[in-house]
């Protein structure tokens, strides 16, 4: 079973018995390793091993002549050593979630390894066999486990909180440093005529700083023995919900703290917070996948959550924690709440637009009703939900929109359609079923002076696909008059035809010869300047424009009113990158146009 299916509680309880059996087999066996060594020196009559050994010799040296004992012994004490910072940093990460504080215990964990290796490693290499080896590795043990411990401090210190093996663990730390530094003097010195005086205190010292490491070893069990959990909380309470936010309280943990002892209260006798001691909320979306996320820390007995998202399930639990003891409590049930749907207006609809894909649309239709009066509710700026599907270049919501009711026809002030969106935009599929579903191509948008029709408006799109549909639906008309108005109509301060608009924009030939084919006048002109389709495809240096509306019968002798310039004059003057030539056989005109580099 993985640690993921037991509670957060069975896992704290299981870390925390894992990390009291640790430090008390390590502690023992680094106990029971000292007190074999000192009484296998017993059994040597306390001799000396080396001529200089005082009357107290080294740890060091008994274990170098007893390497099995002493190696046995710092393998376990090494081993357990380091699955007991392992499981205390398991089990107090469960109460302390903060990052940096996590990181601490990593690195005292790290150091800690490296200790418990060179523990190991200085029993094997001997103090006798191989002395450099066995002092260097000696000196890196000391120096890792003061490291150790002095980050294992950091990371259990709390200004709030008073602990035992806390204190205990800092009075190690100060009592060893001075005992250390003494122990590398006394061994150090070199004095003939108090040698072995000295000697037999620097062995005395490193007696001394072996036992106080069964103490530290132990103060790991003390530290998880004194750290106990709060009692669970019940689920926070629903008080309000709309369609944007949720707001819970938690009154019952005041009324829970009560029946705590005072020294592990989260409250004090006037109902305020105690220093350090906090709530936590925590709350995920109810789906698949979802995580659970901080959103509260503090000392409130309520909060209210906002900017979520409408119509929508969430999951929240609380977790308690006292400032006096640093004790967490489990966290508590599960509190399922829900936004309520958001409220219908104009807003929806174009939310519901905005959202990728249909679905949203197709389910706030549903909701609505056909022919809702929000279909017709401008935005701001005054325009239309089928407006927005068009400008969207979305198909399937046009298409929702009109079988929803919208109407194909209605118009913002200007006179501006659907269908002028569509044209204006490209979008040849919305302006042919907007046109199947009744939208009329003869309106005319008044937001430019004099007004531009819709044909106008697929020009300026330069979509060859939504012209065609555009020009189709005006050739379906029956009166020929109206036919061959619609489709030079003059529009704007300079009277432009739908083909000078597009000669001027430099549509593609197929748009030139598809508006000529059907009619387009090629003799069209800015009624402002008098300058005709043609001179103004010449001007623009366009070759393939020139050409159609020759073919198409525009008058190639006609003069510039503007310049009085004939047309190969314009061709030349224009700085185009054009060659002019005109041939006259039999009265028939032809004018080719080729590109040639820029002399």
């Amino acid at each position: 079973m993985s640690l993921d299916a037991i509670s957060s509680s069975w896992q704290h309880s299981l870390f925390k018995f894992l990390g009291v059996l640790s430090s008390i087999i390590a502690s023992l066996a680094w106990l029971a390793t000292i007190a074999a060594l000192f009484d296998l020196w017993a059994k040597d009559d306390f001799i000396r091993y080396e001529h200089n050994d005082g009357d107290v010799v080294y740890v060091s040296n008994v274990g170098s002549r007893h390497k099995p004992t002493f190696i046995i012994g710092t393998v376990v004490t090494g081993t357990f050593f380091v699955l007991t910072l392992i499981f205390t940093k398991l089990c107090f990460d469960m109460e302390n979630r903060r990052r940096y504080k996590r990181n601490i215990s990593i690195v005292s964990i790290v150091f800690g390894m490296i200790a418990s290796i060179s523990l190991i490693l200085l029993a094997i290499f001997d103090s006798i066999n191989h002395k450099g080896a066995h002092y260097t590795f000696t000196g890196l043990f000391i120096i890792f486990t003061l490291l150790s411990a002095a980050f294992s401090i950091i990371y259990r210190f709390s200004h709030n909180q008073g602990n035992l093996a806390i204190n205990l663990r800092v009075l190690f730390v100060a009592v060893v440093i001075p005992l250390v530094i003494t122990f590398v003097v006394m061994g150090a010195l070199k004095r003939p005529d108090n040698e072995i005086q000295l000697k037999s205190v620097a062995a005395s010292l490193e007696w001394s700083i072996s036992i106080l490491f069964i103490l530290y070893l132990a103060l790991f069990a003390l530290d998880l023995l004194l750290t106990g959990r709060l009692e669970k909380p019940s689920a926070p309470v629903l008080v309000n919900a709309n369609h944007y936010s949720i707001e819970l309280e938690w009154e019952h943990v005041q009324v829970q703290d009560q029946t705590r002892s005072r020294n592990r209260r989260i409250f004090d006798e006037t109902g305020a917070a105690h220093s350090g001691s906090l709530i936590y909320l925590h709350q995920r979306e109810k789906k698949i996948g979802s995580i659970w996320e901080n959103i509260y820390t503090g000392s409130a007995l309520g909060y209210k959550i906002e900017n979520l998202k409408p119509n929508t399930q969430y999951e929240y639990r609380i977790q308690c924690k006292s400032g006096l003891t640093g004790e967490r409590s489990e966290w508590s049930p599960i509190l399922l709440a829900a936004t309520t749907p958001e409220p219908m207006n104009g807003e929806t609809v174009f939310k519901a637009i905005a959202v990728p894909g249909k679905e949203q649309l197709e389910k706030l239709l549903q909701i609505l009703g056909p022919e809702h009066h929000l279909l017709e509710h401008p935005d701001k700026d005054g325009n239309l939900p089928l407006m927005h599907a068009c400008a969207k270049l979305d198909i399937n919501k046009v298409d929702l929109l009109i079988k929803a009711g919208a109407n194909v026809n209605n118009y913002i002030g200007s006179g501006k359609t659907a269908l002028m969106v569509a044209a204006s935009t490209g979008f040849s599929k919305a302006c042919a079923l907007l046109i199947e579903n009744g939208a009329n191509i003869y309106s005319v948008d008044q937001s430019v002076h004099l007004g531009i029709t819709i044909l106008h408006h697929a020009i300026d799109s330069k979509n060859v696909d939504t012209i065609a549909v555009i020009i189709k639906q005006i050739n379906n008309e029956p009166d020929e008059k109206v036919k061959d108005f619609e489709i030079n109509r003059q529009v704007g301060p300079h009277k432009w035809t739908p083909l000078y608009r597009a000669v001027i924009h430099d549509c593609s030939k197929e748009i030139i010869e598809l508006l000529l084919r059907n009619g387009a006048n090629p003799e069209c002109q800015d009624k402002s300047t008098s300058t005709t389709a043609l001179q103004m495809a010449v001007i623009r240096g366009n070759l393939y424009n020139t050409q159609l509306l020759v073919n198409y019968g525009a008058n190639t002798r006609t003069m510039s009113k503007v310049s009085g310039k004939t047309l190969q004059e314009l061709a030349s003057s224009t700085n185009k990158m054009v060659s002019n030539q005109l041939t006259n056989s039999n009265n028939n005109i032809r004018f080719n146009i080729g590109f040639n580099q820029l002399c």
